[in-house]
């Protein structure tokens, strides 16, 4: 397992940025395994009666961090790199992107865009720095740029119907899922995730630092503020991985489910660990993938990235989680690998005994066959 540094969360300027906003929606910052968070008074976990529009919310995510990769040999470079295929992505397209040891285990992952002549890949902040350093070990010759832009900009999460409507006050047309917009102002820009259960429609806005203020105070007017963890519920219903320190070389990208989200091309040519994650694909069979649970108690009660999960008979641990936020009814919800007939059967539990209750993903895992030749 990786060891990461402390991230480079610049606290005070994110603060004395939304501070214009009033008190009401003045954020705490508190330390997290999941990574930095913002946290507001306002609940960021209401539930929603069945068939209700999902409430409109907005949350900031120091959590994430961005790198940007630049120069002639940008693309080509990142290419030969990471687990997916950013050759054949189009302008306006975003993908879910790995980047893994040569083992095979994937070191951070997230969404990747391209932004004009540059690429950009945002991961888990407190990897952005580490990640940068690899990759930029491997640049020689290349006339690439690997730079950590993570205190340069703020990434917003914006959920709900409502959103839409935010958005489209910011001069931006909501883009549809894994699809990038941009509005009157280049240095802004909206990137579309699936819709999630309960949590409705996501969007990111990426937006400059220095423009966080006065963005905030206009979507504030539309949008109720939420707890970054909020966002990573979202995430966590969808079925979304996401990588932090405490899970960095732990997973093969089959087991987070990370090709069924399409963070994976199997027809591209090749990137550290593509052996390992070919051969699973073709001639394999995942014996662990990833699911989603409930479970009680409260917010402070969530078990952490990387702790273990058991199974009723067993004293071995059979499952790890991947992620864990409050859940928008109450309760909690976990992301987490686990071995796959121990899951399906409803038999995990947390050390200390809360057992774990499925809940479904929003696409299907193949379970029956292995992969076509």
């Amino acid at each position: 397992m990786t060891t990461i540094l402390p991230p480079s969360f610049d606290e005070a300027a994110v603060r004395d940025a939304i501070a214009q906003c009033g008190a009401p929606h003045a954020p705490r910052f508190a330390d997290d395994p999941h990574g930095p968070q913002a946290q507001f008074d306002e609940p960021a976990a209401t539930g929603t009666s069945a068939g209700a529009p999902a409430p409109g919310r907005l949350a900031l995510l120091p959590d994430w961090g961005l790198l940007s990769v630049s120069g002639a040999d940008a693309l080509a470079f990142l290419q030969g790199q990471t687990t997916n295929d950013i050759a054949g992505q189009a302008t306006d397209e975003v993908r879910f992107n790995g980047y893994c040891t040569p083992k095979g285990r994937l070191l951070a992952a997230g969404p990747l865009w391209r932004d004009g002549d540059a690429l950009r890949f945002a991961v888990s902040r407190a990897l952005a720095e580490p990640l940068r350093k690899r990759l930029s070990m491997f640049v020689l010759r290349a006339k690439a740029k690997v730079e950590d832009a993570s205190d340069a900009v703020a990434i917003l999460g914006l959920t709900g119907e409502p959103a839409a409507d935010a958005l489209r006050g910011l001069g931006i047309e909501p883009p549809a899922p894994m699809r990038v917009a941009r509005g009157n102002d280049p240095t802004q820009l909206a990137i579309g995730f699936a819709p999630a259960p309960v949590i409705g429609p996501r969007w990111w806005l990426v937006v400059p630092l220095a423009a966080l203020a006065a963005t905030w105070v206009r979507l504030a007017a539309r949008l109720a503020p939420a707890s970054s963890s909020w966002w990573r519920a979202g995430e966590i219903l969808a079925g979304e991985p996401r990588i932090v320190p405490a899970t960095s070389e732990t997973f093969v990208p089959q087991t987070v489910n990370w090709e069924l989200v399409g963070g994976v091309s199997f027809k591209k040519g090749c990137y550290p660990g593509q052996e390992v994650v070919a051969r699973l694909h073709y001639r394999g069979k995942p014996k662990r993938r990833s699911f989603v649970a409930q479970l009680a108690g409260e917010p402070g009660s969530a078990p952490a990235p990387g702790s273990d999960l058991l199974a009723d008979d067993a004293s071995e641990p059979v499952g790890v989680v991947v992620a864990s936020a409050p859940a928008p009814g109450g309760g909690l919800v976990v992301l987490h690998e686990a071995v796959i007939d121990a899951a399906l059967q409803g038999r995990l539990r947390t050390p200390d005994g809360r057992a774990l209750q499925p809940l479904p993903l929003p696409y299907a895992i193949p379970l029956d066959t292995a992969a076509a030749q």
